[in-house]
């Protein structure tokens, strides 16, 4: 799975993957488009808030 896919899933913004990771905006864009490697540590991170998101929105009623 790639960032982007990951932004994706969790419905997450470039800013707000920014925000969240404490990282520049610029950097984050930079993932999202495949220019720069995306760290493990960012990777397993943004796992872990996608499984989060994931379990949230499935025991939630809209």
């Amino acid at each position: 799975m790639t960032f982007n896919d990951l932004l994706k899933q969790t419905g997450m913004s470039t800013r707000g993957a920014s925000n969240l990771l404490n990282v520049r905006y610029d950097t984050v864009r930079n993932w999202k488009y495949g220019r720069t490697q995306v760290p493990e540590r960012v990777m397993e991170q943004m796992e872990q808030y996608a499984q989060f998101a994931s379990h949230i929105f499935k025991n939630t009623e809209f």
